[in-house]
């Protein structure tokens, strides 16, 4: 019933609202299922380290949400921003992480999975605007779909070429261990990036309704000038290696995921406003979709046909599930 109340709602809209809100929707699934991809070895040279790289995209995403902030009306303060500005640095870089070690595809879906699980757990226990679930038998439904969605999409990505042990001998068994030691990492950091960002715009429903969206970017932004550098600062100064910052390779892909993060975030702020929560958010969970395609047909990521099939239909799972939790609310 609430899925059919939400397409009703959207439907009575012009219908020039509606394709406007669609394409809205589907540009920000494009951008944020492109800008961790820029951090693959293609785009960023692999001597650029990934905080690094972290920090260039945090200079993108600032100097373009400034400009945004002051074009779009009077700048307003809210401390909280702060911590949401901390976890989007910190949310960025493991993700550039994430893709290092599981790749575009794998690493951006679990990611995508996480942060749906995350967000909405926070709407339901401490969204001091939200309120009681309307259908429990809903949510935990898709909270299966969702859970089910993530290990598909993981078991997709497993290293699918090791040698039988037997087979392989001692280097072998070591390169074994050394791949799923590998991809463990990876389904760790991926867990941790959704994790953290599914919870940016978390301090933003504890501030009042005209601080909110647009407006909430310049606090947001005084949050990753902070976070940021320190996320660069704490593993060279745990390694004793100076920072090297790379301008000449590092810059122009780093400012360039920075913009593409940016641009998402404003562009679903309207698709939102066009369509409303229950449609649009769904339609910009399809990023997976985009960083899949990025992965696998530029990088050929996920060798062979059934782990590919299996993370295609894990990946729709997964937004058929981010769907209904939105719809159970």
């Amino acid at each position: 019933m609430a899925l059919l109340l939400t397409a009703l709602d959207a439907l009575t809209a012009p219908t020039s609202s509606i394709i406007t809100g669609f394409l809205l929707a589907l540009l920000s699934a494009v951008f944020n299922g492109t800008y961790s991809v820029l951090a693959k070895d293609g785009f960023k040279p692999s001597d650029v380290d990934d905080t690094v790289f972290n920090l260039w995209a945090c200079l993108g995403l600032s100097t373009s949400g400034l400009v945004i902030a002051a074009l779009h009306g009077p700048l307003v303060w809210q401390p909280l921003g702060l911590i949401s500005g901390m976890l989007l640095s910190t949310t960025i870089a493991w993700a550039f992480v994430t893709v290092s070690f599981l790749g575009a595809s794998v690493g951006t879906g679990v990611k995508c999975g996480t942060e749906s699980l995350m967000s909405f757990c926070f709407g339901l226990f401490f969204d001091p605007n939200g309120g009681n679930l309307r259908n429990m038998p809903l949510a935990l439904s898709a909270l299966g779909l969702l859970l089910a969605s993530i290990g598909g999409i993981a078991y997709a990505g497993r290293p699918s070429d090791m040698e039988d042990d037997e087979v392989a001998g001692l280097l072998g068994n070591k390169e074994n261990n050394k791949k799923l030691w590998h991809f463990a990492a990876g389904l760790f950091f991926s867990v941790i990036a959704g994790s953290t960002g599914g919870l940016i715009l978390a301090p933003m429903q504890f501030v009042p309704e005209s601080a909110r969206g647009i407006a909430y970017l310049p606090s947001l932004i005084a949050g990753v000038l902070i976070g940021a550098p320190v996320v660069a600062i704490l593993p060279h100064l745990y390694r004793r290696e100076r920072i090297e910052l790379k301008p000449k390779t590092a810059a122009l892909p780093g400012v360039a995921a920075g913009l593409c993060w940016n641009a998402s975030t404003v562009l679903k702020m309207f698709a939102i406003g066009y369509l409303g929560y229950g449609l649009a958010y769904p339609i910009v969970q399809s990023s997976l979709f985009v960083s899949g395609l990025w992965g696998i047909f530029m990088f050929d990521e996920m060798k062979g046909k059934r782990n590919r099939t299996i993370f295609w239909i894990s990946g729709a799972v997964l937004v058929v599930a981010a769907t209904l939790l939105t719809l159970s609310k």
